[in-house]
Formats: C-alpha cells, sequence, structure tokens
C-alpha cells in the first residue's frame, strides 16, 4: 500500500511540473535535492517527507490532499 502511495504521489508531481513547464533540475533546486533524488520522487522510488510534499504544495499553490490524490 505504502508503495502505491509514493507511486501515486509522484505521478501527481510529475503532473504539476509538466503542467508548470518546469524541469525536474528547476524543482529539485527548490527543493535542495539532486535532479536523481527529485526524479526518484516522481518514480515513487524514493520517499518523500510531509516537510517536502508541503513545500511543493506551497510552490504549485495546491492542497496537500490533491498532491496525495484524495481531492480533485
Amino acid at each position: 500500500m505504502q508503495e502505491n502511495f509514493y507511486r501515486a504521489v509522484g505521478k501527481k508531481l510529475k503532473e504539476l511540473r509538466d503542467e508548470n513547464g518546469f524541469s525536474q533540475e528547476y524543482v529539485a533546486n527548490i527543493l535542495h535535492v539532486s535532479q536523481v533524488a527529485y526524479s526518484r520522487y516522481e518514480t515513487g522510488k524514493r520517499q518523500i517527507s510531509f516537510e517536502t510534499v508541503s513545500t511543493l504544495a506551497d510552490f504549485y499553490k495546491v492542497s496537500l490532499d490533491y498532491i496525495a490524490c484524495r481531492t480533485d
């Protein structure tokens, strides 16, 4: 179950990034992580912290529930 959650969050992060025309490197720099680490967030291969998800929700001006795929 947890693995599916991280994949769903990653898919939503990729969707948001693509909609806004940002590169992985650009978003990674905002988070102060490497592009590889950010790529792993998007693929669900790396667990993402609440703090990081919260930062991204603020950055994209969406709710945490939206990123967690709990709302549309």
